[in-house]
């Protein structure tokens, strides 16, 4: 991002993590998609084989399972080469008998598309779990609050701009000055106190 990198690309940067997460691959014709190392099985939240086949190269594509003839999955080839839970799993994933171009999707929204709604309760769910797989109490009472607050009767950008003021994401010099963005953290209005989202 270089050495004064804009602040669009440090929350990008810092968000990369959580894109990761939630992104997977929607399966056309599989020949993009690495079937060892790339996420594309739709089962949160690895997304990826529980284990990897030991017949099948490190470079083997999802092309391979497929039929393209038919555009069917190869049922013999999916039930040698993977666990059980994985071939049905695999055999769960609708092909288009068109076979279109494989596609990065997101898998925490309906229409596939990343939402800030939907990026911030994974972010949430991906917070409060804990080492042992747990939901941590304080994990689930944050949870039904921010579901509360997303249900009021609000204009959406007043309730995006209270999620960003909680979270502390508003563009304030306090923030901007934790993140490395501006030197100074003093209010320009008054130039006397802190400018935080209080002030």
């Amino acid at each position: 991002v270089g050495s004064n990198p804009s602040f669009t690309w440090r929350s990008i940067v810092v968000a990369r993590s959580l894109l990761i997460a939630g992104l997977r691959w929607r399966v056309g014709n599989g020949e993009s998609i690495s079937v060892r190392y790339d996420n594309w099985v739709p089962r949160p939240h690895s997304f990826k084989i529980i284990l990897p086949p030991s017949n099948l190269p490190d470079d083997a594509r999802v092309s391979d399972l497929i039929d393209p003839e038919k555009g069917a999955w190869y049922d013999e080839m999916l039930t040698l080469n993977f666990l059980g839970m994985d071939v049905e799993a695999i055999r769960c994933i609708p092909l288009c008998p068109t076979i279109p171009s494989d596609k990065l999707v997101w898998h925490f929204s309906r229409n596939r598309e990343i939402s800030v709604r939907s990026a911030y309760h994974l972010c949430m769910d991906m917070a409060s779990v804990d080492g042992h797989g747990d939901t941590s109490t304080n994990g689930q009472s944050h949870r039904q609050f921010w579901r509360g607050f997303w249900q009021l009767n609000l204009p959406t950008k007043l309730k995006i701009f209270g999620w960003k003021m909680c979270l502390g994401l508003l563009a304030v010099r306090a923030n901007l000055r934790q993140r490395h963005i501006v030197n100074m953290d003093l209010c320009p209005g008054c130039g006397m106190e802190i400018e935080t989202v209080g002030h």
